[in-house]
């Protein structure tokens, strides 16, 4: 497991993590929401079976990684897309395919749509739908887990901080 820190061009840092085969085919791993860097032992052992040089971030604001300034709004599912091709522009990796799991499906989607000329393929894994797309219950077929967290973040970070330190941290316990 090797750590990077990458800095964006408006002087963020990213905390990156890249396992598997350093000499591999990139594998870009957005996770789901939020998001740290944490190395995750049976992926990085089947991207080293697979030949795949395994590469995840912590988003802006998650690990060791910058936030967003305020004053860039609110984040957007592109943003995430710039960071990651920041990140292989720091690793000189010009192709790679992605995969995101929950929160990063569309991130993954996103660099698909954003870097076509980088991505050579994208999988979307339990991700989540656009949120206000026309005739759609958004969390119709999530898990009553996952819409208590969201309307928490909905609520604003006070509310989010509350639900994750009653909520989420016994989990990890």
């Amino acid at each position: 497991m090797q750590p990077h820190d990458v800095t964006t061009p408006d002087g963020r840092h990213l905390e990156v993590l890249s396992g598997g085969d350093p000499d591999g085919f990139p594998w870009f791993f957005h996770g789901g929401s939020p998001s740290a860097a944490v190395p995750y032992a049976p992926m990085l052992d089947a991207a080293a079976e697979a030949g795949l040089r395994w590469i995840t971030c912590s988003r802006p604001g998650y690990g060791a990684s910058s936030p967003r300034l305020p004053a860039q709004g609110p984040p957007r599912f592109a943003d995430d897309v710039a960071d990651t091709a920041a990140i292989l522009d720091a690793l000189g990796l010009d192709e790679f395919v992605t995969l995101g799991w929950s929160g990063g499906g569309p991130r993954a989607l996103g660099c698909a749509a954003l870097l076509p000329q980088r991505c050579r393929a994208a999988t979307s894994l339990a991700g989540v739908a656009p949120r206000h797309a026309a005739d759609l219950d958004w969390a119709g077929a999530m898990a009553p887990e996952n819409v208590a967290e969201y309307a928490a973040a909905d609520a604003g970070a006070e509310a989010y901080d509350a639900y994750l330190v009653a909520d989420f941290l016994p989990v990890l316990q």
